[in-house]
């Protein structure tokens, strides 16, 4: 080789050490955290588990192996869940102490502050602020602040209407935290406000966040007394 021959270009380069991949919970906790009107709750972490399910790697065959497998991959899962339940109650909490905070610079600006029960609420239950910084935040008594956490509860409502092959459909839902006391009441004039007048419809109550497919409502109203039967 001549000393006009080209010699090979060798790179010399310090390698910079990568970053350690995130966990999947720190991926799905920055993607809610990052979405502001974000609601998680029980239904979203089963549909993640879902989704984690089905993207595993189908099993070999024999029946053995496909036990196999399922076990193998159980605690897995069963981590993956107790990570994300952790990252959604996180997320909840920070929310919930950011709605009071900004629901006492409203407050102190002078304006009436909206959906004042369901703050302190949240903030007490979900955010874990004691009833005496929520009292001193928003202007209002500590006994207040504990009156409100005792006769309120969130409800799960459906108002569905029957269909001429006597089925019902889901017209109109959603979920509300009510005084306890008034849940008949306020059941009743969902209803009636819901539809128009001579359809056949009913509405259905239970108590707490997205409700098991097997749970039995607390309160149920019809349109048409016949209906219940």
């Amino acid at each position: 080789m001549s000393t006009n021959d080209k010699q090979p270009h060798v790179a010399h380069y310090t390698r910079r050490r990568e970053t350690p991949p995130r966990t999947q919970a720190e991926q799905v906790g920055e993607i809610i955290r990052a979405h502001k009107d974000a609601a998680p709750r029980e239904r979203f972490l089963h549909d993640m588990l879902n989704a984690t399910a089905e993207d595993s790697p189908p099993a070999p065959e024999g029946q053995a192996a496909e036990i196999r497998q399922k076990s193998t991959l159980a605690p897995h899962r069963a981590k993956l869940a107790r990570a994300l339940e952790n990252e959604l109650a996180r997320h909840e909490a920070e929310k919930a102490r950011a709605r009071l905070a900004d629901a006492g610079a409203y407050e102190r600006e002078g304006g009436n502050v909206p959906n004042l029960v369901e703050v302190i609420y949240e903030a007490y239950l979900v955010g874990a602020v004691p009833a005496s910084e929520i009292a001193r935040e928003l202007h209002v008594t500590e006994e207040y602040v504990r009156e409100v956490v005792r006769t309120h509860a969130p409800f799960s409502w459906f108002v569905e209407v029957r269909t001429d092959a006597g089925k019902w459909e889901e017209q109109d839902g959603s979920e509300d935290l009510w005084p306890a006391v008034d849940v008949e009441e306020i059941a009743r004039g969902l209803l009636a406000d819901s539809v128009s007048a001579g359809t056949r419809a009913r509405v259905r109550v239970w108590k707490g966040h997205g409700p098991a497919p097997d749970a039995e409502p607390v309160y149920v109203a019809y349109t048409h007394d016949q209906d219940a039967n």
